[in-house]
């Protein structure tokens, strides 16, 4: 994707590697990790994890912020899929049954390539 340059978001990651892992070795991806750099790539400012949907990352609560090994992509996390505040403003109901049921039954990423 490696889109959004303009600010200081990680937003280059190896979706390859990723991919190769999965269909040649049967490892589906958990997470992967994004990174952001300054001086034409010489300075790694800040990793993130990218959590498979809907999971979210989420900080540790120690340790840099701006590094991946601080954060987790917890197992089960759905609260992507609530709506909070920011989306009943933009018009959508709060309904969460409604908007998480159709997500439930969606496999994780142990779907085989």
């Amino acid at each position: 994707m490696q889109h959004c340059n303009d600010g200081p978001d990680p937003v280059f990651f190896d979706t390859l590697t990723a991919m190769e892992d999965w269909v040649e070795k049967g490892v589906a991806p958990n997470a992967m990790t994004a990174s952001y750099t300054e001086d034409w790539g010489k300075k790694l400012t800040r990793t993130l994890p990218l959590c498979k949907f809907p999971e979210q990352a989420r900080y540790s609560g120690s340790g840099d912020v701006n590094m991946a090994a601080n954060w987790s992509c917890p197992a089960g996390n759905r609260g992507m899929l609530e709506v909070a505040r920011n989306g009943a403003q933009a018009g959508m109901k709060d309904d969460r049954t409604r908007y998480t049921a159709r997500f439930k039954s969606m496999p994780a990423a142990t779907m085989k390539p």
